[in-house]
């Protein structure tokens, strides 16, 4: 039988987040970049974020990124680049890795998975690549988000 109840022709009213309400993880093994993001977020938003930079640092981002999330009530943000280094962390030697390898390992993860599938992470990649990854809540391009960066600064 259908309702003929009253409904409400008005979108939801959602406030969106600001900077502030949210917790920042930067993925990026160019510490120029890192350093902007870094500068921009304090300068502008009063947000610290955590900066996996070093190779050691982003062979641990899974780790990392799940120690952030269970120890915040926020939603994280998880800004990546798509090419960078890391470590193998048996036998500490340098690799070339992508984006999607690391949201392979992320995936691989059942807490983690579950965080990311929940919202309580937002994977967003900041490339000049092109990538069509549909776990990436968005794309934001490495050229437009640092050239704003280094504008604004």
């Amino acid at each position: 039988e259908p309702s003929h109840a009253a409904v409400d022709p008005r979108p939801e009213q959602r406030r969106m987040p600001r900077v502030d309400d949210l917790a920042w993880v930067l993925i990026d093994d160019q510490r120029s970049i890192c350093s902007l993001w870094l500068e921009f977020m304090r300068q502008h938003h009063g947000v610290d974020l955590i900066v996996l930079c070093s190779p050691t640092e982003i062979a641990s981002a899974p780790g990392i990124l799940y120690e952030t999330v269970a120890n915040t009530t926020r939603v994280v943000v998880c800004v990546m680049d798509e090419h960078f280094a890391d470590r193998d962390l048996s036998t500490l030697e340098l690799r070339q890795r992508t984006g999607v390898e690391l949201r392979d390992r992320f995936f691989a993860l059942p807490k983690l998975r579950d965080y990311i599938l929940s919202g309580r992470i937002h994977l967003v990649s900041a490339s000049a690549s092109d990538v069509h990854d549909p776990r990436l809540h968005s794309t934001i391009g490495k050229h437009g988000a640092t050239s704003k960066m280094i504008d604004i600064i």
